[in-house]
């Protein structure tokens, strides 16, 4: 009996470090915490070494062009469906982001009538930099272009094109332009975007609204499915409530590895965590309006990094947990049985 005991109790730890979850998936509550960049990194579809410092977070809810979604987007879902893994880095004048898209059906153009720039497979950055949790993202009333300061919409699509709303961003007035690109890879590709800030100067402590957006052409016509970071069906362009946060931090020497994985898994629609107060009926996208991208290097991956998506933890992490608590239960239970036991017979 008493060399079954430190047995069962070593089991106890092993199985509350590895199996009982100790945090959701990273920034899955919509917020997360960004390091600061020491200097910027360069946007040409590569990943530098500094983005290894940066938090990583899991777009993968389901969005809609109209909330909700109609039963032709909900048959699309069934098909596996583009996700992304974003890390974000900041200094005083950017916000930096780095979006490996992991896409089984990666397509360049689009053969539907006009389409849209989101209708070619791309990442979606929805920013306010003021954190204003009830505006709208643009303001028809001031012209195709939002002139909404500190508010934009930027569209950056597999072959590196930069397109978006944000007048203050794209207006030729001497400002400094948002720039991006992207590098085709074997598991989909990867997005650089840097969006200068306009309205601040960035310092720790800061919050800034965000949503991320991934457009997915699953056959080559347009788009047929959206994933989003912050919000299960909501429309960030149409009102900055439905924006996740983050969260400005210093920088940081601690590293957080890149997931090494070879295959993407078809994904069913996750259990709805947040809904719009209101159903959202504007159905815009972002407009053509060019801005220069930085290099664009399609092309096969060096071997940096390889992923997939992995399932979706937020409707299985309740029964994970449970599952692990009683087990963690029953070994201290029988522990103690044994221990009550041991201390019979020596009385």
């Amino acid at each position: 009996m008493k060399k079954l005991l430190p047995v069962l109790l070593a089991a106890g730890m092993i199985l509350s470090m590895f199996v009982l979850p100790t945090s959701a998936e990273a920034g899955s509550d919509g917020k997360t915490e960004v390091v600061k960049a020491e200097t910027p990194p360069t946007i040409d579809g590569e990943i530098d070494e500094m983005w290894e410092f940066a938090n990583e977070v899991y777009v993968a809810k389901f969005g809609s062009n109209i909330y909700p979604a109609t039963s032709t987007e909900k048959a699309h879902r069934k098909n596996p469906v583009a996700t992304a893994k974003v890390r974000f880095m900041w200094d005083k004048t950017h916000i930096y982001a780095l979006a490996r898209v992991f896409d089984r059906t990666p397509n360049g153009s689009a053969s539907k009538a006009n389409p849209e720039d989101c209708d070619i497979d791309s990442v979606d950055f929805q920013i306010s930099e003021n954190n204003d949790e009830n505006a709208s993202m643009r303001d028809d009333t001031v012209g195709k272009d939002n002139k909404l300061p500190g508010n934009g919409i930027f569209n950056v699509n597999i072959n590196g094109k930069v397109t978006g709303w944000g007048g203050v961003w794209f207006a030729d007035n001497g400002s400094e332009k948002v720039v991006g690109a992207a590098k085709k890879t074997d598991y989909g590709y990867i997005i650089e975007i840097a969006i200068p800030l306009q309205t601040m100067t960035a310092t720790e402590g800061d919050i800034i609204g965000m949503e991320i957006q991934v457009n997915d052409n699953q056959n080559g016509t347009g788009r047929t499915a959206i994933r989003q970071w912050s919000c299960d069906e909501c429309l960030g362009h149409s009102n900055t409530k439905y924006l996740g946060k983050l969260d400005l931090a210093k920088a940081s020497t601690t590293k957080v590895p890149f997931e090494d994985e070879t295959d993407i898994q078809t994904e069913t629609e996750p259990v709805s965590t947040k809904k719009p107060e209101t159903s959202p009926k504007n159905t815009d996208k972002p407009d053509s309006t060019s801005a220069p991208a930085g290099t664009s290097a399609p092309g096969d991956t060096s071997g940096k990094t390889t992923g997939t998506v992995p399932a979706d933890k937020d409707s299985n992490a309740g029964v994970i947990a449970a599952v692990a608590v009683i087990a963690v239960a029953v070994i201290a239970v029988v522990a103690v049985i044994i221990v009550k036991k041991n201390r019979e017979k020596t009385e």
